[in-house]
Parts: structure tokens; C-alpha cells; sequence
């Protein structure tokens, strides 16, 4: 009995199958431009389309003239979409209100015909002029008809895409709602309302209601201070960087359903009913990552039991994390945060064009990123007025360090802004090499940053001095007055903002801990009025390298997504960062210990490297040289200082007369220890007697 090989049949489907996609590809194409060949009135039109393409495609226009291009464009994108991406979701609804656009819109151009008389009745197509004079004469009359046509428009533009309409309404807003935005702004929230979309939930009525409210631009108390725009700079011949520079968004705004939102909403309640947790869902705030769901308990429930159902939560849910706020500061309900199915990016221009990022007079402003609801957020490094960062490979911190340096960068010219970056991977900072924002190149060498630390400490020493002489307080003081009256002698000049930024402190700690500490612990005590600024980011966050009294001094700290609860607690002093999704997913702690969701912003290493460009491109970077000058006298006092051992005649003499120098050779001939007698070849070897170590085992080269 013949049975048919299942491979070869499947692969014949599939030819077949793409043989008429391409079919369908080439048909709408060739019916595109019969369109606009006719509306063209271009002649010999089969020199184009070829004589069988002309006919179809001239029919299809006098069936339906203009509107049936919105067909036969959609055809081709909807078809070389699904050739190149496979994707093929809700195509026959896609299709239904596609023709339902092209039969409204050529409804509404034959009554606009015959309202204005325009000409050339062909355009307009066949069959939606008969079916339009079929209503206006037997059924609706001409208003019924245009309304028809006009919702008929309206409610199938907004299927194709639900968040068309929301957007051009809030678009408008942004113009005419100052009055409304004003009230928003001031009103005190009470029980289901909210800032931004939020679907509200009556429980006893079943009524579900999703509401859009305007977004507002920032959360930042400091900016709030501070509305005028930064004066102009002296350096009035430097440039800051064009947004144009950053990679434009991409992504279309997430559109929420709401009825699986409902949905989840009540599988909470059920899986929490299951553990003897009764309560009610009475707010669901969609955000551009993650959905927070607040749930109020019936009285007398255990807030830790709750607490402990994330994991259980998660697998009804079938989410990765889930985090649950217990409770939400301020509220009588519990947040349970749940992933969304598809993330929004956050681009950095997206951050940069707010006008209150534009507005801001602080030059060390910096961009955060999106809150869960979708609120830009931005900090003021002079009130924070340290950061610690925090988090595992690959869940964002370098790309948030890049973004916070991005930001600054578009807000200071050099002669308000020094950096100092230490970067002991010699990875993350050295696309920032030869900016004219440096004070010294990037510092990869650990000996070397301690050194630039303990630089920081004198000159914040300095400023303070230099404060105390004019009788401020403050750096932004003392540049007011040194800017208002030229007759101090003290400074010809204003004094800029150093902010100092380290990739990885434990790399650091590792090598010179005690200095590094205690130059640390000094600035992050002392340097916020001298204008000096720490930004520091660690990996892991452990307790030997996020010493508490460093830690006591950074009351502004971000931690991106960590191995465990024990790292969460040690950079947050709370759990949480361990269920954080990665890719820029973040909390941010703010005095006095509020914790913040953020998404942070993504900039690419090719932005980087076109601002960097720029920047040089405008001038060369001032280097002061004294920053390490004290690492190098270090090393060459203990150089020409170096106390020699008592046995280091005797050891000479012994490589004088064998010709050999080896550690462990001296190690025999002067019964000694293996590290006195390294000692002893390395004072040879800086002294030129001896060569370097060439290989493992091998006697050294002697030059005597």
C-alpha cells in the first residue's frame, strides 16, 4: 500500500504556501501602481505592468478607484511582513477592517463629490459610489450617511490600532489641557484615581474602566526649584551635543489589554483565596515594564503571609519574577508587580528632549529613566548628593552608568563639568578618552586611582578654603560671587563641578582597600559643597566592599538586578533587587527611604562614540598632571629608598661567582625564607644586575 513520505508533503506545502504569498506580493504590487499610474493618467501604462498587469489593475481601480490603494498597500506590507518575519497575528481581522476603511473613505469622497462637485467621477470607484447612493436615496439620507461613514472610519482606524486615537487626544491636550494639567497637577489623589492609564475596578458592580491621564514630564523635587533656563557659559564657543546625535525611538506604545489584565487581576485573587487570603484588587496602574496590581486584604490579614506568596503568585501567573510591596507606602494596599508580556525600550533622547531636562539649571542633571508608570524621572546630582550603583553582569548598570555620563555631557560645557574616571577593567569608560570634559585620561591603573582619590581629598581641602576666604558656604554660591564681582584676586575663575566616577570599586578595594576607603569615606562626608561628586558601581555589592560607613554617606543609591536577598539588603537595606528583570530594570533609593521602580534608558556604543567625537572635535582636553603625580614620587622614593637587606652582599657576591640568579638558589645558599630572598633578586633587578624573569624555573640573566 503506497503511503506518501509526511517530509516530502510538508516540504511541498510549504512551497505551495509561498508560491502564493509571493503571488499575492507581486499582485498587490502591480494594483499599487496601476492606482497611481491611473491617477496619474500616465499612458502606455503596460510598459510598466505589462499588458495582463494593466488590465487587472484598471479594473480593480474602476471598482474601487483611489480607496483601493489602502488595499492593495496593505496587501503588500501585511504579506512581505509575514515573508520576512512570519508573523501572522490576527490577520483576518486585520483584513476585515481594512476594507471597511476603504469602502468608508470611498463613501465619504463620493459625497464630498457630490457636496463640492469635484471632478473625475472615476477616482472614486464603483462600488463605493453605488453602495453610497444605495443609502443616502433608500436608507440613511445624506447626514445619516456621513455620520455613518465617518464612525464607520473612525471605529476601524482605532481596531487597527487602539492607541491612535488615545495618542492624538493626548496630543492635543499637550496644547489645550494647561488648565486641566494644572488641576492634575495639585489635586489630591483619592481612592481610584490615578496619574496615568489605569483600569479601576468596582468590584461589586463588575465594572471595569480604563482611564487615560496625562503623563506628566518629571518627578524631581530639586528641578521643581528651578524652572529658568542655565545661564549662558563663558565658554561661548563650545557646543553642547545636538539630540540629534542620539538614535531616534522605535518602538509604538505598548497597547494594555485590559481584559487580561482583568483577567490576571482575579487570578491573584483566587490563588491568594487558596492560601486563606481574602481581599480585592482595586487598582491596576499598566507602566511600560511591569503592571502593579494593588490589592487591599480583608482586616486583620498578615502582611508576611502575603509576602511570602511571590513565588506561588509567579507560577499562577506563569510570569518570571513577581515583587510584592507590602504595603505601598502612603496606601492601605498591598502592590503586587507583575511582568508585562512585551517591554517598552526607553531610548535617552526620548529623556533629553523633556522640556524639563532642557530647562534645568543644574549642569549635572541626571536622566534615570521611566518609572512604572511611565514617567520620566531625572535627579539632581548636587542634592543626591552621591550615587552607589549596584548590579549583576548583564542587567544594565553599565548602559545606565553610560547614560547617566551621557546626560551630564549635554548639560555642561569643561568649564563647568570635570570628570575624573577610574576604570579599572579598562572596558566600560574608554570610549570617553580625550573628551575636553577630563581632568586626566581614564584612569585604569588601581595604584593610580588611589592616588587620583587622595588628589580629590587636597582639592576639596582647597575649595573649602577658598570658600572660607570669600565667606560662602557652597560651591554655586562662590561662583555667583567670583562671577558678580571681579575684584576677588583670589580666583580669575568660576570653579567647575568634578564629578568622579568609578566602574568597579571592588576592583580597587581589592588592591589598596584602606586608602581607597578612607578617601572615599572623606569625599562622600565632606565634598558636596566644594562641588566634588562621587558615582560609584560595583558588581556585587558585599559587605567588604560596601563598607557600612561608606554606605552611611550615600543615602541615593540603584541597585539593578543581584544574585540574592543578602545583596539587595546590603545596597537597598532591603530585599526586592533579587526579583528585578534585567535589561536596565532597576530600584532607586531616595531619602528618606523610599524605593523607586525605574526602567533605565538604553544609548548604544555607537552614540557614545558620536558624542565623544564631537566633543573632541571642539577642543582638546586640559590634563593636570599633579592628580597622580604622587603615585609616581611614591614609586620612585621607594625606589631610591629602599632598604636593602642585610644579606644582600653576601647575595651579590654569590651571583657574582656563579654567574646564576635564581630565588630559590639564594634561598639554599643563605637559608632563608622564599620572600626574602624574592626581595633580594627584585633590589638586583631594579639596580640593573639582574635581568627580568623570562620563564618559570629558568635562572634569571646576570649583566655583571
Amino acid at each position: 500500500m503506497f503511503r506518501p513520505n509526511k517530509k516530502l508533503l510538508s516540504m511541498v506545502i510549504v512551497v505551495i504556501k509561498y508560491f502564493f504569498i509571493l503571488s499575492g506580493i507581486l499582485l498587490s504590487l502591480i494594483l499599487t501602481l496601476g492606482v497611481i499610474v491611473n491617477l496619474l493618467d500616465l499612458s502606455n501604462s503596460f510598459l510598466l505592468i505589462g499588458k495582463l498587469g494593466s488590465f487587472a489593475s484598471n479594473q480593480f481601480y474602476y471598482f474601487l478607484g483611489l480607496p483601493g490603494l489602502i488595499i492593495s498597500t496593505f496587501s503588500l506590507i501585511v504579506l512581505s511582513n509575514y515573508l520576512i518575519k512570519k508573523e501572522n497575528k490576527d490577520i483576518s481581522k486585520k483584513i476585515l477592517f481594512i476594507i471597511l476603511i476603504t469602502l468608508s473613505f470611498g463613501g465619504l469622497l463620493k459625497i464630498s463629490k457630490d457636496f463640492f462637485y469635484l471632478s473625475q467621477y472615476k477616482f472614486i470607484g464603483f462600488i463605493p459610489s453605488k453602495i453610497t447612493e444605495l443609502l443616502i436615496e433608500q436608507i440613511a439620507g445624506l447626514l445619516g450617511t456621513t455620520v455613518f461613514y465617518l464612525f464607520l472610519l473612525i471605529f476601524s482606524i482605532q481596531q487597527l490600532n487602539k492607541n491612535l486615537l488615545s495618542s492624538l487626544v493626548r496630543t492635543l491636550g499637550s496644547y489645550f489641557g494647561k488648565l486641566k494639567r494644572l488641576r492634575n497637577s495639585s489635586a489630591i489623589i483619592k481612592d481610584h484615581e490615578i496619574d496615568n492609564d489605569v483600569i479601576k475596578i468596582d468590584v461589586n458592580n463588575d465594572k471595569h474602566e480604563i482611564v487615560h491621564a496625562e503623563t506628566k514630564d518629571v518627578v524631581n523635587e530639586s528641578e521643581a526649584k528651578s524652572t529658568s533656563a542655565r545661564k549662558s557659559s563663558k565658554f561661548s564657543n563650545f557646543r553642547l551635543p545636538s539630540l540629534d546625535l542620539l538614535d531616534e525611538p522605535v518602538n509604538q506604545p505598548i497597547t494594555y489589554d485590559k481584559d487580561k489584565a482583568i483577567e490576571k487581576a482575579k487570578r491573584i485573587e483566587e490563588k491568594l483565596s487558596n492560601f486563606g487570603i481574602t481581599g480585592q484588587i482595586t487598582q491596576i496602574k499598566p507602566g511600560p515594564v511591569i503592571t502593579l496590581y494593588e490589592y487591599r486584604p480583608e482586616p486583620g490579614t498578615k502582611i508576611n503571609k502575603i509576602a511570602s506568596l511571590s513565588n506561588d503568585l509567579a507560577m499562577a501567573l506563569k510570569a518570571t519574577r513577581i515583587r510584592i510591596i507590602a504595603p505601598i507606602p502612603g496606601k492601605d494596599v498591598i502592590g503586587i508587580e507583575v511582568p508585562n508580556d512585551l517591554r517598552e525600550t526607553v531610548y535617552l533622547k526620548e529623556l533629553l528632549s523633556k522640556d524639563q531636562f532642557k530647562k534645568s539649571s543644574s549642569p549635572i542633571n541626571l536622566s534615570l529613566g521611566k518609572d512604572i508608570s511611565g514617567v520620566p524621572l531625572f535627579t539632581d546630582l548636587k542634592t543626591a548628593p552621591h550615587l552607589m550603583i549596584a548590579g549583576t553582569t548583564g542587567s544594565g548598570k553599565s548602559v545606565f552608568l553610560h547614560s547617566i555620563i551621557t546626560s551630564m555631557l549635554y548639560k555642561a560645557t569643561p568649564r563647568e563639568l570635570k570628570f575624573i574616571m577610574i576604570d579599572p577593567k579598562m572596558l566600560e569608560l574608554s570610549g570617553y578618552e580625550d573628551i575636553p570634559h577630563l581632568l586626566h585620561p581614564v584612569v585604569t591603573d588601581p595604584k593610580k586611582a588611589a592616588a587620583a582619590l587622595k588628589w580629590a581629598v587636597k582639592e576639596m581641602e582647597t575649595r573649602y578654603k577658598l570658600l572660607s576666604d570669600i565667606g560662602v558656604r557652597d560651591i554655586d554660591s562662590y561662583n555667583q560671587k567670583i562671577e558678580s564681582n571681579k575684584d576677588y584676586d583670589v580666583l580669575t575663575d568660576s570653579l567647575p563641578f568634578i564629578v568622579i566616577i568609578i566602574d568597579e570599586l571592588a576592583d580597587l578595594m581589592f588592591v589598596a582597600p584602606n586608602e581607597i576607603k578612607e578617601s572615599i569615606t572623606r569625599l562622600s562626608q565632606m565634598a558636596r559643597a566644594a562641588g566634588i561628586h562621587l558615582i560609584v558601581a560595583s558588581q556585587r555589592p558585599s559587605a567588604d566592599v560596601v563598607a557600612g560607613l561608606i554606605k552611611a554617606n550615600f543615602p541615593s543609591r540603584i541597585s539593578f538586578a543581584v544574585s540574592s536577598k543578602v545583596d539587595s539588603r546590603i545596597i537597598l537595606d532591603s530585599s526586592g533587587a533579587e526579583e528585578l528583570l534585567g535589561k536596565g530594570d532597576m530600584l532607586l533609593l531616595r531619602p528618606p527611604n523610599n524605593l523607586v521602580r525605574v526602567q533605565g534608558a538604553i544609548i548604544s556604543d555607537k552614540e557614545i562614540e558620536g558624542i565623544s567625537n564631537f566633543l573632541k572635535g571642539q577642543a582638546p582636553p586640559n590634563y593636570n598632571s599633579e592628580i597622580t603625580k604622587s603615585y609616581e614620587e611614591d614609586a620612585e622614593m621607594e625606589s631610591l629608598n629602599y632598604e636593602k637587606d642585610v644579606l644582600y652582599e653576601q647575595a651579590l657576591d654569590i651571583v657574582k661567582q656563579t654567574k646564576l640568579a635564581s630565588i630559590s638558589m639564594i634561598q639554599r645558599r643563605l637559608k632563608i625564607g622564599y620572600n626574602r630572598a624574592a626581595n633580594i633578586i627584585e633590589m638586583m633587578e631594579r639596580e640593573g644586575i639582574v635581568g627580568e624573569q623570562e620563564s618559570a624555573g629558568k635562572p634569571r640573566k646576570v649583566y655583571l
